[in-house]
């Protein structure tokens, strides 16, 4: 099933190419969608039957690493790609591209039976699965603390991150891209050097909220104090932005945690739900408060043009979100050594 839907992606972004109707184009995204959730759930699960829970932690962090190498390589390469053909010609290449890839994982990549007992699972229905997962409280703190760390991810590197750097520093797109790329440079890096460092130096609970009050910091010295400063200096910003961004690996090893390790899949699936939906939210409210604060500047081409107050406007949103998931932290529970049962 994961394979099906790693396929349907790349089909959507191939029919995204072609498709001239608005709602067809909406059914190819959600194509592309549905086709990326399935992801991280098929790695973390294919890299936990073969090493175990206790490998949890660094699993997720190995995991999120190996995906963000494709959006660090493939933000400059695709920025490239747009001055020399259309975004269409850029989706189509991203297509074949998932479809070579599928064919290597369908036909190369093996699954080991995890130890772990499944029986449960078989005895149960989805529906008490699922309504066990809503009752556990640590779900759903963990879930939107995840949220929060993603958050400056979703805003900033995957969408208005290149546009901003471009007008606050007069950088030219590919330029602007590469300096966002650090984002990824740092959660690369972050991803697997915090899962081994919560287990030597910081409790989880601790290390959470230190990579928060980081990330916090960082964006509001980016957003609002960094224009006219060395670009060594934003490029610090944004790399430590993208290293703190990390410990939202934590959050997905504590929700585990919660629940009994034959429904850990679930909750991975939960927790990630959560964090995308709500990115996506967040990312058309940025999107809003930008247009409200828009000062009325046009292109040739008769489109809206941001300046810095528009965007620093809709970055707004991103601090308080953030902010607003430091609080919530501080709610996690100090770990505890033995892993609950359902």
């Amino acid at each position: 099933m994961y394979f099906g839907l790693y396929f349907f992606c790349s089909l959507g972004a191939l029919g995204f190419s072609f498709m001239e109707n608005y709602w067809l184009a909406l059914l190819s995204r959600i194509l592309m969608g549905a086709g990326s959730a399935c992801a991280f759930l098929c790695l973390t699960k294919v890299a936990l039957s073969w090493f175990g829970v206790k490998w949890q932690a660094r699993i997720f962090g190995f995991t999120m690493t190996a995906g963000t190498i494709g959006a660090l390589n493939g933000g400059a390469p695709i920025a490239y790609l747009l001055e020399l053909t259309s975004w269409k010609g850029v989706f189509v290449f991203l297509s074949m591209l998932g479809l070579f890839i599928w064919t290597i994982n369908y036909f190369f990549l093996s699954e080991k039976t995890a130890d772990i007992n499944t029986d449960s699972i078989s005895t149960r229905g989805m529906t008490d699965i699922i309504r066990t997962i809503f009752k556990k409280r640590n779900c759903w703190i963990n879930a939107f603390v995840a949220l929060g760390i993603y958050a400056c991810v979703s805003v900033i590197a995957d969408l208005w991150g290149v546009a901003f750097c471009m007008q606050a520093f007069k950088l030219s797109r590919p330029e602007a891209a590469q300096l966002t790329s650090l984002i990824y440079v740092g959660l690369c890096v972050g991803s697997i050097l915090i899962p081994f460092l919560s287990d030597s130096l910081l409790e989880r609970k601790k290390f959470i909220l230190l990579g928060l009050s980081v990330i916090t910091i960082s964006l509001t010295l980016f957003i609002y104090g960094s224009q006219g400063s060395s670009l060594w200096i934003v490029s610090a910003l944004l790399f430590l932005t993208g290293f703190f961004a990390g410990t939202e690996m934590l959050c997905f090893t504590n929700a585990c945690e919660s629940v009994s390790p034959t429904i850990a899949g679930t909750v991975t699936g939960f927790v990630n739900c959560i964090v995308m939906l709500g990115g996506s939210i967040l990312q058309n409210i940025v999107g809003l408060v930008m247009d409200y604060s828009w000062q009325g500047h046009l292109n040739e081409q008769g489109e809206r043009l941001y300046g810095q107050y528009e965007y620093q406007s809709g970055f707004a949103v991103l601090i308080a979100c953030v902010l607003g998931c430091l609080v919530i932290a501080t709610l996690i529970p100090i770990r505890k050594t033995k892993v609950l049962n359902v």
